[in-house]
Parts: structure tokens; sequence; C-alpha cells
């Protein structure tokens, strides 16, 4: 997260963090009515869940740097 903060994209650090916290959160609450075994498997189900979502953001960011780093002066052919 730290990485897209210091690179200008700390809206998406934080909209990462605001969703794994939403996920987290909701399946903690619905396997609270269920059962402590449920609660459990509800955190590694959250913690799976997180980990592709979070992947698929990272894969955007690291796009949206690598865009940001193509600046048309670093392709520019010399013609000497």
């Amino acid at each position: 997260m730290s990485v897209l903060q210091a690179s200008r994209h700390a809206f998406l650090a934080t909209a990462m963090t605001f969703i794994r916290e939403f996920i987290f959160l909701a399946s903690y609450f619905f396997a609270a009515m269920i059962s402590m075994t449920a609660i459990y498997w509800a955190l590694d189900l959250t913690t799976l869940i997180s980990l592709f979502i979070v992947m698929g953001l990272m894969i955007y960011a690291v796009k949206l740097i690598i865009r940001d780093l193509d600046l048309p002066e670093n392709n520019a052919v010399k013609t000497e």
C-alpha cells in the first residue's frame, strides 16, 4: 500500500484498504450469527477473497505506475 501512496495513487490505496475492511466486517457479522467456528472460517475466507481483490487492484496499479513512467521524452529517438 505504501508503494501506491509514494507513487501518487493514495486514493487507490485507501480504496483497497476500505474494501478489505468491509469484506472482513461483513463476513464477521454474518459468521457471528452462526457459531465461533464460522467466525474462524470467515476470517480465512475473508483473507482469501481479499487476496484476489487486492491482487487484481495491484495489477491495475502497476499498470498505472508504468503508464505514468512511460513519458514521451523517455521514448524519443535521438536523431544526430
